[in-house]
């Protein structure tokens, strides 16, 4: 049997394949190898077992099995070592329904994540295959992948004087099972061809050098219309001219040429994720994507605008972004897990950009779909508790909520701010560390010296995030539409506790009395870079006024420090739980500020502390209660109770009680007759000494 690449690599080697992408894409989404990232072995499968094996590098090379599948990798496409198999699939999927395999199956696996070739360039797969010859030349003849927790179909060309169906992919996932299929059902359709006709095709001057903006679609004419289809390539073409308009990058997807020297892009109609195993929450997303197409479940792709979740150019958009997003080559570290507890089973990683990732493209599908109108995807929201970028491998679903803080962005500088917050993050090291809030620290060095449109630092940003959308709450840091929870939706100067869940409620053994006032001192340890925490204060504690009396008011002033980073200061006094504009005060710097008439006017108050860039650090808040400022005659008061010093307190708190006086004075008097008639009646004691011991005053 001939080669079942044929010339194919020849033509690789020297470039002339299409595929996606610009820019210096390393090999994989986290770059070469080395510890604790993508590409250093500890992520993939052992491949000498396997009857196909070989190591390939930046040189190239091809992978082959007898009788069976081969895959070549031109020169230049790897940046690292990388070890493919190729063997029969170990567990042979069913085919999906509608699809009639005319191959065997076949296992594809590689010693590492993200195997990805560098932009213009890409990975040849060949498979035998028999297919019938109905099949031959129609859209339907495809190879299966077969991923953890999904199957999704990648086009290509059958040569019928080899015996051979070959695809180009923009990269291989750590393991999928193969198989050459045919649904005759499947339709072809292109943005490009004259049934289908869209205006204002013309691409912007400002255009981000993609090489097309048109889409070929493959859909099964039994679960999607032609008319459904049209508007799926009417979405992407209208998604994929904005993003090259606004300057970002050509994706990382496999670009197909066509006559005259055009081209478009490719993306195919999968089932419903419930019609494989729901169990496998790896690599399906990934890896689907990692093949150079884009594949949506039909029953997203066919809904409308108006859907409660979100609709089908939502969900398109999104999926766009990913592959915009692998472009820029943003460097990873892993949290790795397995689809069980056997140690033997592949070992996958979560990279730690997935927060970014997942939650710039669910604000900017929603965005898009909406018109340019900033909203949120239907889900939890995040707290803030949480960092910016947060990721969880135990819970996936948590990177999506990062969408909150891009919702905001793009209200505040629009696209071009999002644009450059990635283009930034792509400058970042390799992140490294045992938890999130350590990998994410690499991102936050190179946030805080970004310019994303504002002549501030990040932290500043992210700190005016936290105020608006945590108390203040314009229309733009109105995210969610029932925030603040358990109140009226988008109050301003409210407290929302959903958006704090583990506030820190200081105690007596955080404060002591001094001769100066009351110092408390309260450190929040090991919070993450770009994350808040909540403070909440009771002014009064257990005092309760009496009917016909009003307390006084103290001065407090309030000061924030950091182990590294910055940290920003937001102080928000309150009457009975209730805040106000005058109630705000703060610091982006952590700088002291002051909340006068604490008590009189606020009895309560909520103190946000925001952290900055670094790794995660402790965070101290320090407040310190004082007298403010009295009438002459009570100073003169208050040093005459000092001086006697019946209840051994310290000075200061007479201080209080000549305000506490003040606040209280009886009708037809003012506080100064008040506190003049203290001192004298304190000057008269002291001139008798037997009055002065009668009064208990230990001083003289």
């Amino acid at each position: 049997m001939e080669r079942l690449l044929g010339s194919a690599l020849a033509l690789l080697a020297i470039g002339c394949s299409v595929g996606g992408g610009s820019g210096d894409v390393l090999d994989g989404p986290g770059g070469d190898s080395g510890p604790g990232k993508i590409g250093d072995g500890s992520t993939g499968i052992e491949v000498s077992g396997y009857p196909g094996n070989a190591t390939v590098g930046p040189s190239g090379g091809v992978v082959e099995m007898p009788g069976g599948p081969e895959i070549g990798f031109p020169a230049g496409a790897l940046g690292a070592d990388a070890g493919i198999g190729i063997g029969p699939a170990a567990d042979p999927p069913p085919v999906p329904s509608g699809w009639t395999s005319v191959s065997g199956w076949y296992d594809v696996v590689t010693s590492r994540s993200g195997v990805v070739a560098k932009p213009g360039l890409t990975v040849v797969m060949g498979f035998p295959a028999d297919p019938p010859a109905a099949a031959i030349g129609q859209p339907g003849l495809q190879v299966l992948a077969a991923l953890p927790d999904r199957v999704v179909a990648i086009d290509g060309t059958y040569d019928a004087k080899r015996g051979a169906f070959q695809v180009e992919v923009t990269g291989l996932p750590p393991k999928a099972a193969y198989c050459v299929a045919w649904n005759p059902r499947v339709k072809r359709l292109s943005s490009g061809s004259a049934v289908f006709a869209l205006t204002g095709e013309a691409q912007s001057p400002l255009a981000g050098g993609w090489a097309s903006t048109d889409w070929t679609i493959d859909y099964d004419g039994q679960s999607m219309t032609e008319d459904q289809a049209k508007d799926l390539l009417k979405w992407a073409k209208e998604s994929a001219k904005f993003y090259s308009d606004e300057g970002f990058k050509e994706p990382t997807l496999y670009r197909e040429p066509a006559a005259g020297g055009a081209s478009s892009w490719r993306m195919h109609l999968i089932a419903a994720r419930s019609n494989y195993d729901p169990n496998f929450e790896t690599l399906g997303d990934e890896g689907a994507r990692v093949l150079g197409r884009l594949n949506l479940d039909v029953s997203d792709a066919v809904r409308g605008a108006s859907d409660p979740g979100a609709g089908g150019k939502a969900v398109f958009a999104h999926e766009l972004f990913h592959a915009i997003f692998q472009s820029y080559g943003v460097k990873t570290g892993c949290f790795e897990f397995t689809d069980t507890a056997d140690p033997a089973q592949p070992r996958y990683c979560y990279p730690s950009d997935s927060g970014f990732n997942e939650g710039m493209a669910t604000a900017v599908g929603i965005w898009l779909e909406k018109g340019g109108e900033p909203a949120p995807w239907p889900m939890a929201a995040s707290t803030l508790e949480m960092p910016h970028g947060h990721f969880d491998v135990s819970d996936q679903d948590a990177s999506y909520r990062n969408q909150d803080f891009f919702v905001y962005l793009l209200r505040m500088g629009g696209i071009g701010a999002l644009r450059r917050h990635l283009e930034t993050i792509a400058t970042a090291a390799t992140p490294s560390g045992s938890t999130s809030g350590e990998m994410l620290a690499a991102y936050a060095a190179v946030l805080e010296g970004a310019n994303i449109g504002w002549d501030a630092k990040f932290h500043e940003v992210y700190a005016t995030y936290v105020a608006d959308r945590g108390y203040v709450r314009t229309s733009a840091g109105h995210v969610w539409p029932d925030e603040p929870h358990g109140d009226i939706p988008g109050e301003s100067n409210a407290w929302d506790p959903t958006l704090f869940p583990n506030p820190v409620k200081p105690t007596k053994d955080d404060c002591k009395v001094t001769e100066q006032g009351a110092t408390c001192t309260i450190t929040v340890e090991g919070v993450p870079p770009y994350a808040a925490r909540a403070v909440l204060l009771d002014f009064t504690s257990d005092g309760h006024v009496p009917p016909g009396y009003e307390m006084a008011g103290l001065d407090a002033k309030f000061k924030a420090s950091t182990t590294t980073g910055q940290v920003s200061l937001l102080v928000y006094g309150e009457k009975d739980g209730k805040g106000s504009d005058e109630g705000r005060v703060g610091s982006l710097d952590g700088a002291e500020v002051e909340l006068k008439s604490v008590i009189k006017d606020w009895n309560m108050g909520k103190v946000y502390l925001v952290h900055g860039s670094g790794e995660p650090a402790n965070l101290t808040l320090t407040i310190t209660i004082g007298v403010g400022e009295s009438p002459d005659a009570c100073k003169e008061w208050a040093d005459w109770m000092c001086k006697c010093n019946a209840g051994g307190q310290p000075c200061w708190v007479y201080e209080y009680a000549t305000q506490q006086a003040c606040a209280n004075v009886p009708a037809g008097k003012t506080c100064d007759d008040v506190c003049t008639e203290g001192v004298q009646q304190y000057q008269a004691a002291y001139a008798e000494p037997e009055v002065w011991a009668a009064m208990g005053c230990t001083g003289g």
